[in-house]
C-alpha cells in the first residue's frame, strides 16, 4: 500500500480504541489491534496493550485454565479466543516481552494437557457450550501451539488430531450449495445459534488455518499424522476448573457437569451448559417449545411435566466436584428442589435424585439422543426394564432402580445439534408430594 493507504487503515483501525469492549476474550482485541499498529510503527495505544493483558491474568484459574471473564464460563471460548489471542502474542512479542511470551507458552502446554481428552480419536470434539457454529474452530488451539512453538506433543500428533478433526468436519453438510459454510453444527441449523451470529459467523472456523503462517520448510508439514495418544482404554479425568468429569473410551468423549451457578443471556444457555452429560458422539439437543415433551429436546437431563409446561435444569443453586462424583442442588420450579449426584461409571453414568416436592407431578429422566436419520438403521426395544435405542453404529440405553417405566421419545427435527431427526430413551417418575428417591442408569 502506499502511505497515504496505509495511513488511512491505521487511523480506521485507531478508531476501536475509542469503544469500550466486553470484559471478556474481547479484551484481547484491542491488545491485537494495537499490537500490529506498533508493529508497524503506527500510532497505537500502549496501554490498551497492558490493560487487556491484565484483565486476561485476572482470568487465569490454574492448571492451564482461563474463566472467560466475569461471567466465568469455561467452554471453547478458552481455547479458540483465551490462550489463541495470547499465543499469537507469545509469537510476536518473543523478543520484546520474553517474560509474558513465556508465560503465555506455559499455560498453553499446561492446558494442552487437559484439553486433548476434549477429542476423540475419530477426530470429533465434546458438543458442549456457546457458539458451537464455529465448528473447527475446536483445533484452532493446537495450530496456534505449533504456530507459537508450544511444546506440547509431537508434530505428528499434534498433526494426527488436526488432519481427523478436518475429515471429520468436512464429512458433514455444514456448507450450502454455493460451499459456503452454515449457521448450525453437523447440519444447517437455525434454531441452535446465538443472537450474535451472523451469515459470517461460522468462518471463525479458520482460525484453525494459522497453520498457513508456517515457513515451507518447518517439520510440522514433513510430519506424519500419528495415531490419537493416552487412550487404550478407558479413563476418567477430573478437570476441576473447568466442573467437569471427562470420561474418555477412545472413540468418543462424555462429559459430567453439575450446571452452572450463574445466568448467562444466551439462546438456550441452558441447555448448553445445564444437562448433566455431553458427548461427542451424540450432542445434545435444544428445544423448539416447553408445551410438549416431544418439543422440549430433554436428552441428557431430568424434566418435570408441571401444568402441561416441561422444566428442567437451568441453574444450580449449589455444586460439588469430586473425583468420582458430582452434585448439584437445583430447582426446575418453585415448589420443587431437586438434588442430582452424577457418577460416572465404564460404559455410562449413574443419575442420583433426591426430590423434594409440593405437589404431584411427573419427571422424565433421559438418556443421549441417537440419530435416526435415513440409513442408520434405528430400532428400539425393552428387556427387563431396560429401554434401548440403536443404530449401526451407536446405542444408549436406560435402566431404573427405582421403580421407574422405561420409554422412548421422538425429538422433534432439528432439535440435536449432531442429528436431524433422533430417537431418546428415557424412564418416566411419578413424583408425589415429599421426598422421592429416583436411580437412573445410563448406558452407551
Amino acid at each position: 500500500l502506499d502511505d497515504n493507504v496505509k495511513k488511512n487503515l491505521a487511523d480506521f483501525l485507531l478508531l476501536s480504541n475509542s469503544y469500550e469492549v466486553s470484559d471478556n476474550n474481547w479484551r484481547l482485541f484491542p491488545v491485537l489491534v494495537n499490537l500490529a499498529l506498533k508493529s508497524l510503527s503506527q500510532p497505537y495505544d500502549q496501554h490498551l496493550i497492558d490493560f487487556g493483558l491484565e484483565r486476561l491474568d485476572s482470568y487465569y484459574l490454574g492448571n492451564g485454565w482461563y474463566k472467560d471473564g466475569v461471567t466465568e464460563q469455561r467452554d471453547y471460548y478458552i481455547p479458540f479466543a483465551l490462550h489463541f489471542y495470547s499465543l499469537i502474542y507469545a509469537k510476536v512479542c518473543e523478543k520484546s516481552d520474553p517474560e509474558r511470551s513465556a508465560l503465555y507458552k506455559e499455560r498453553a502446554a499446561e492446558f494442552a494437557k487437559q484439553y486433548i481428552y476434549w477429542f476423540d480419536d475419530k477426530g470429533r470434539a465434546l458438543v458442549y457450550g456457546r457458539s458451537l457454529t464455529y465448528r473447527f474452530a475446536q483445533a484452532a488451539f493446537w495450530s496456534a501451539c505449533i504456530y507459537a512453538d508450544v511444546p506440547v506433543f509431537s508434530h505428528g500428533i499434534i498433526k494426527g488430531i488436526i488432519v481427523r478433526h478436518f475429515e471429520e468436519w468436512f464429512s458433514h453438510p455444514i456448507t450450502d450449495n454455493g460451499g459456503v459454510l452454515t449457521i448450525g453444527y453437523r447440519y444447517t441449523n437455525l434454531h441452535m445459534s446465538e443472537s450474535y451470529n451472523s451469515p459470517g459467523s461460522p468462518y471463525w472456523s479458520l482460525k484453525a488455518f494459522i497453520l498457513l503462517a508456517l515457513p515451507g520448510n518447518h517439520p510440522f508439514w514433513q510430519a506424519e499424522p500419528l495415531p490419537f495418544p493416552l487412550f487404550d482404554q478407558y479413563q476418567t479425568v477430573l478437570q476441576s476448573e473447568a466442573q467437569l468429569i471427562i470420561q474418555h473410551s477412545g472413540n468418543a468423549v462424555t462429559a459430567l457437569t453439575p450446571g452452572r451457578l450463574h445466568y448467562i443471556n444466551h439462546v438456550h444457555v441452558s441447555e448448553k451448559y445445564c444437562k448433566f452429560a455431553y458427548s461427542s458422539e451424540f450432542g445434545f439437543s435444544v428445544p423448539r417449545s416447553n408445551k410438549f415433551f416431544n418439543q422440549s429436546g430433554a436428552d441428557s437431563t431430568l424434566s418435570f411435566e408441571i401444568d402441561g409446561y416441561i422444566f428442567t435444569r437451568r441453574l444450580s443453586l449449589k455444586i460439588s466436584v469430586k473425583e468420582n462424583s458430582l452434585f448439584s442442588l437445583w430447582s426446575p420450579f418453585k415448589g420443587i428442589k431437586v438434588e442430582t449426584t452424577l457418577i460416572p461409571i465404564e460404559g455410562g453414568h449413574i443419575h442420583r435424585h433426591k426430590v423434594t416436592s409440593d405437589y404431584d407431578c411427573i419427571a422424565r429422566d433421559a438418556g443421549f439422543s441417537v440419530s435416526c436419520v435415513d440409513g442408520a438403521e434405528c430400532t428400539s426395544f425393552e428387556s427387563n426394564g431396560v429401554v434401548t435405542v440403536k443404530n449401526n453404529f451407536s446405542f444408549c440405553s436406560v435402566e431404573s432402580t427405582t421403580g421407574g417405566t422405561p420409554e422412548v421419545v421422538s425429538f422433534h427435527p432439528n432439535t440435536s445439534l449432531v442429528y436431524q431427526k433422533t430417537a431418546t430413551p428415557f424412564v418416566s417418575y411419578k413424583i408425589k408430594k415429599g421426598i422421592t428417591e429416583l436411580e437412573t442408569i445410563v448406558k452407551y
